[in-house]
């Protein structure tokens, strides 16, 4: 499955006047797009914070499946390493990757 690809950013912060947050596409040149990804709508605080983590998305789903590759290169390589040390995060990982790309 296929995402938009980033970079996503929040295009509007929660203020007192706009009770929401955009996260979107900002599109380039000159015929610039923006794309509403999500509208993230919350009464506290927490609301820039959830959008920023929205904005991420793309880029910690390209990190969590390059660490996810370098550890299936290095455990073959060190097999004592892959009974303690990695097995947990590989699986989160591969959980991770999944639920991200279903």
């Amino acid at each position: 499955m296929e995402h938009t690809k980033g970079p996503w950013k929040v295009l509007s912060e929660r203020s007192h006047a706009q009770r929401y947050a955009d996260v979107g596409y900002q599109g380039f040149g000159k015929n610039k797009i923006d794309v509403l990804m999500a509208r993230v709508f919350d009464a506290t605080i927490n609301c820039n914070r959830n959008a920023q983590l929205i904005a991420a998305a793309p880029d910690l789903l390209e990190v969590c499946k390059n660490t996810l590759e370098t550890i299936k290169m290095i455990v073959p390589k060190n097999p004592k390493w892959g009974d303690w040390t990695f097995k947990s995060t590989q699986l989160k990982l591969e959980q991770t990757i999944a639920k991200a790309t279903k």
